[in-house]
Order: structure tokens, then sequence, then C-alpha cells
């Protein structure tokens, strides 16, 4: 479970904070009338910036109605229908497009199509049995005890799966009996923006396709909804070369050896467990699950989607296989024009290079703040604030605040913001007060890796062990890449893999010691000065405050 912040600033000093970009003159003006969030659209000011209706005829002091004559607050002239609209039809009076909506559905009709967009409300991140056993828990929880303090729900996978927490999906158009039934989910909608996840690039061995490829081979009419891994090599398999290009998320090849029915073994593109199969939405079959499973969202009331794993649907020989141009914008933009008459928009999920996130908005898309967290860390623990400040100042403005979330604190998301030399404190500070590391891996060519002097630092009853390092990784991969040599060309079994930080794991929650009963009073005024002396202690390294 986790809280973040959605949209845009709600007054003018935090416009004026994150640089958006306004005249003197609209400045001046915006700061002299602030309008709230409850107060719709920031960018209709009478005096400030020019709204022109949807039918091209500009006003510069309607009557803040919208087509069914409802009052939006005292903003001057027409709510924009939509975001594209915003974007398109408020100007300056000079004729400069200023792309500064925040985007709120409260007091709106309930299908009005600017309830559709993101506003700027904490968003509670939350699986669907983690407060009480099921989603009709959950709502009566929001109903008796937070009602209006969070404006969003983004629930993680709530559809049948096979593992990894909902992430191994099987099918989209039910919710898994455990957790409800599709009304449970809308009943969270009707009283909160509702964001709902799809992983775009792998689906369960139980899903009904995989099951009828299994069983018919090339015979079943989704034989090209998979990856087939000798497809995508020159030479039906891998070189040393190649593959270590490829980025994976496991200590071994993405690659699964699958028992067909025929007693043949077909290997398939695996990017992540063995029940989370590699699909190719750029095939027909692979289109057509992805539409139908992403309007089955889209019909049920999500106004946000998040988009999970879409990075890693690039397949090329001889690159990483990730978010590979000008084929992965492509994919994106089909899914947001497809998406566009439901008014409902997406949120990539992707920890990389910060510049990838901001291109990402410029793109139109949501995204994290993942480098917000380490940043965080690091202006407490080295105290200065140079980095934090300058990240601050470039950040994408389409994007989602987040200090506490299940994807953990990103370390390639601050690659180029902080210091690499101060990571390895910050993950000192980190292991030491509890916390722990997701790794990603990359494969080392034969002859390469004598050099390598890593070690590795375990936690044991609180003790720290040095050990292990980069050999008794190779000990670890040889063994795994032995199970698919079949896969590969003779010189990668020359080589091992090799496993770096990629997040670190360490929240609200688990600095409460995972005690629901402790998170829930820490937010709360009485209990709010000890978890901010227990942040700092982690900050700090100080083991004062327990």
């Amino acid at each position: 479970m986790a809280l973040h912040m959605l949209g845009y600033g709600s007054h003018w000093g935090v416009l004026q904070h994150r640089g958006t970009h306004l005249s003197p003159s609209v400045q001046s003006s915006i700061a002299a009338r602030p309008c709230g969030v409850d107060k719709r659209c920031r960018v209709g000011l009478s005096g400030a910036v020019k709204v022109r209706s949807s039918n091209g005829a500009s006003n510069n002091g309607s009557n803040g109605t919208d087509s069914n004559g409802d009052q939006h607050g005292r903003c001057k002239g027409p709510y924009p229908a939509n975001e594209h609209e915003c974007k398109e039809h408020c100007r300056t009076p000079d004729g400069e497009l200023k792309d500064i909506c925040a985007w709120d559905g409260k007091d709106l009709p309930r299908h009005h199509t600017s309830r559709r967009g993101v506003s700027n409300q904490v968003q509670l991140s939350t699986y669907g049995d983690c407060i009480g056993n099921n989603l009709a828990d959950l709502r009566r929880f929001l109903q008796t005890e937070i009602k209006d303090a969070v404006g969003s729900i983004h629930l993680l996978p709530v559809f049948p799966s096979s593992g990894d927490r909902g992430f191994a999906p099987i099918r989209y158009d039910q919710v898994d009996d455990r957790l409800g039934t599709w009304q449970d989910v809308q009943a969270l909608g009707d009283n909160y923006q509702l964001c709902l996840e799809y992983m775009v690039n792998h689906i369960s061995p139980q899903s009904h396709q995989y099951q009828d490829y299994v069983a018919n081979g090339d015979n079943s009419q989704f034989r090209n909804m998979f990856v087939k891994w000798k497809d995508i090599w020159p030479k039906g398999a891998p070189s040393a070369d190649e593959l270590q290009k490829v980025r994976t998320r496991k200590p071994a090849p993405p690659v699964l050896g699958v028992h067909m029915a025929d007693g043949s073994v077909v290997p398939l593109w695996c990017t992540f467990s063995d029940q989370q199969i590699d699909i190719n939405p750029f095939s027909e079959e692979g289109w057509k699950f992805t539409e139908a499973s992403l309007r089955s969202l889209c019909e049920r009331g999500a106004r946000l989607i998040r988009l999970d794993a879409f990075g890693y649907v690039t397949k090329q020989a001889g690159t990483s296989c990730f978010m590979q141009e000008p084929e992965v914008w492509d994919l994106l933009s089909r899914i947001k024009e497809m998406v566009k008459p439901y008014g409902v928009q997406l949120l990539c999920e992707v920890h990389e290079d910060f510049n990838l996130n901001i291109e990402l908005a410029r793109h139109g898309y949501w995204v994290y703040d993942f480098a917000l967290p380490l940043l965080m860390l690091h202006a407490m623990r080295f105290k200065t604030a140079g980095p934090l400040k300058h990240w601050l100042s470039i950040c994408p403005r389409r994007q989602i605040t987040t200090l506490d979330t299940h994807d953990g604190m990103g370390v390639d998301d601050v690659a180029g913001l902080a210091p690499l030399v101060d990571v390895p404190e910050l993950e000192h500070c980190i292991l030491s007060h509890g916390g722990t590391i997701n790794y990603k891996h990359f494969y080392v060519p034969g002859g390469e890796f004598e050099s390598e002097a890593a070690e590795t630092i375990d936690q044991r009853d609180g003790v720290e062990v040095k050990g292990g390092g980069f050999e008794q990784q190779c000990r670890k991969s040889k063994c795994t890449l032995k199970d698919v040599q079949e896969f590969l060309q003779p010189d990668c079994m020359q080589g091992c893999y090799k496993s770096v930080p990629h997040q670190y794991n360490e929240t609200y929650y688990s600095a409460m010691d995972e005690d629901p009963k402790k998170y829930l009073m820490a937010r709360s005024e009485p209990m709010l000065h000890k978890l901010h002396l227990m942040l700092h202690s982690l900050a700090i390294g100080s083991d004062a405050v327990g």
C-alpha cells in the first residue's frame, strides 16, 4: 500500500517552483488570484489566459458552465471538454500555448468528459487484499476511515493470476474470485479516480491463448501471439556478444523451453518468471488480445491505466531488446489512440535513465517520479539539496510524485542526477535499517570477468557478512546457462551473469515494521513526529530512534 501525489500543484507557488513557463504578466495575474484544486481549471482565469470554446469562439468571461449548464466554481471561461482541448485552446493573450491544467472531476456531472482526466490529489496504491481481505473490505474502509482524504485509487492487479502477486495475469475480463467482482471495482470508481493495471509484455501460461498454442502448435490461432526465441536471432540462437546486450530481469537468458503436446520443445522468450510468458503485441493476435483487454478496463471505469513492463516488448537482435525505437513509440501511440474515446490516460511504469521519463511525458504519457525518493534521502544524508533542486527544475510536469511505492527506490532513476560515488553509502544506510535490494542482471562474456572484484554485503541477524561477490554469482549463473544451453551459441557458455542493484526497498511501511496499525497511526498527528524522526534516522544512519 502506498500514497502518491497526482498531477500539478494546486496553487501558484507550486507552479512557479516547478518551472511552468508563463510570462511575467500572466504570472502576476495568476499569483494575485490563485485557484485551488476544488476550483477546476487553473487556466481559465479572466485577464490571464484567453479560453476558446470547443467551437472555436473566444471567451474571456463566460458563466463557467458545461454543456449541461453546471457551474464549475469561480474560474472564468468554459471548462475545457478534455485535456486536448485545454492544450489546443488555452493560450496567453500573445498566443503562446500554456499547458498548466490540473484535472479534477469533483462536483462535475458523473459522465462529464473532464472527469476522465488525472487530478492533483493523493492516490492510494494498494493490492485488493491489503486492507481487509477483499475489495468490499477496502471500500468499507475508505468510506468509513479515509473518505475524501484521497482522490484516486490505484488497484494493483485484481485479475486471475498464476503468480507474482497478480502480475502474471490469466485474463483481464474477470476479477479474481478471492477479491470480489467488477461491481466492487466499479463501486470504487464511482467515488475515486480509478487506476488499473495492464501488463503489456506478458501473460500467464494458464491463459487460454497459451494453452491453445501448447496443444495445437503451429495450427493454433495464437501461434504468432508468443515470441519464438529462434525467430529473433539470425543464426537461431544468440552469440555471447548478442546476449551481452540484452537487458534481463533474472540471472539467466530470457528464454523458456516449452514442452508442446506433440513432444517437441519450443523456446519462447520469457523476460521474467516462467509464469510470465512474453507476448508479441505487434502481431495480429497479440494486438487483438491487447485491444480487447484494454477495452475491458476502459469500459469498467478506469480513468488511468498503468502500462507495466511495456519497455520489454521490442525484441531485436543486436540491441538491448528494451525500448527500441520507433517500435515502442508506435505501440504506445496505437494504445493511446485506442483508449482516447474513453477519455482514459496512460501511466508508463519504467525504471530507467531520467531522460526517458522526460521523453515519455513529452509524448503525452504520465510517468512516476521514481527519482525523488533517493534524491530526498541523498539530500538528508549528505546535507545538500543541489541534486534535488536540479531535478525539480527539470522534472516532467506530467508525473506522479511518489515517496512510498511497491516498486522501491530506483537506482537507474538517479543516474546522472546524484553523484555515483554517493550511491554505495545510501545503499549501506538502507540495508543497515532493514531495507532490501532488487537486482538487475548483465551477461558478461568469458574473459571479461576475471578482473571483477565486486563484493556483496549479506544481512544475517543484523550482522553484515562480506562474501559471495562476482565469483559466487558466476557459479550460480553457470547452472542457469547450462539449463538452456541448447538455445545458445557455444561461446555463451564461457560467460556468466553479474547482478547489480536495481531498486532499494525501504518504504514508510517497512520502516514501521510492516505493522498496518503503526503505518496508519504514523500518518496521523500524534505519531507524525516519530515518523519524521525515524526517516531522519534512516537518512543520517543513526540508531537513536527505534
